[in-house]
């Protein structure tokens, strides 16, 4: 597993494999998450990378900030 961090962006990725998604047999899903118990709302977007459909490649979260552990954000390998 790999960990990356856009911090411009505030999305990180999580790679289960080394394997690319071909996007011909695979698909990405999109799911928002909407925190409603803050007293700020926060929208969490996650997204997820398949291919054929059965085998997770990906995940990515984005505002990775507000979403993950910043201990966790603090292994990730920085994105240009």
């Amino acid at each position: 597993m790999r960990l990356t961090l856009d911090e411009q962006r505030d999305l990180a990725t999580l790679y289960f494999s080394n394997e690319r998604q071909t996007y011909d047999d695979g698909g990405t899903y999109l799911v928002l998450v909407n925190d409603e118990e803050n007293p700020r709302p926060v929208s969490i977007e996650v997204q997820l990378g398949f291919e054929r459909n059965e085998r997770l490649l990906w995940v990515t979260v984005r505002p990775a900030s507000k979403a993950l552990p910043a201990e966790m954000l603090a292994t990730a390998e920085p994105v240009d």
